[in-house]
């Protein structure tokens, strides 16, 4: 027979929550794996991201698992006072409405600034067409 869950509040209740809730910006807490669409273990196997000067390069999806993390690197660049950002999107899959929101944030945080979106895949574009954003970001497609 199994042992019964532990009392809510408990120490041991806590602790088994600490690992169930994901951090979404950096690595999982004590070892604990980040949760991932079906099928995947860890969201950080299906999502990258990389900053280089004003260029933060994206891949996978860009979802509410993985924008907080596009946030902290819009944040860390209007810190260092870029008046332009850069979103390589090239190897980004799918995006739905938290990372489009992230993207707009992109373009008003701390001030307008020019947003760039390089190399927008196919789906990114048709969100873009859709929600009627293309004509808030300068879009350059892939050469």
């Amino acid at each position: 027979m199994s042992d019964p869950p532990p009392d809510e509040g408990s120490s041991a209740h806590m602790s088994r929550l600490a690992t169930a809730v994901p951090e979404y910006a950096g690595s999982a807490p004590h070892g604990a794996r980040r949760p991932g669409p079906r099928g995947v273990d860890d969201v950080d196997d299906v999502f990258g991201i990389e900053v280089n000067d004003d260029v933060i390069s994206l891949s996978g999806d860009l979802d509410a698992h993985t924008a907080p993390r596009l946030d902290e690197a819009v944040n860390d660049l209007v810190r260092a006072g870029k008046q332009r950002i850069v979103l390589e999107m090239s190897e980004v899959g799918f995006v739905d409405s938290s990372g489009l929101r992230s993207m707009i944030r992109a373009r008003n945080e701390g001030g307008d600034r020019d947003v760039v979106i390089q190399s927008p895949s196919n789906a990114t574009m048709r969100l873009l067409e859709i929600t009627g954003m293309t004509d808030h970001f300068v879009i350059e497609p892939a050469s």
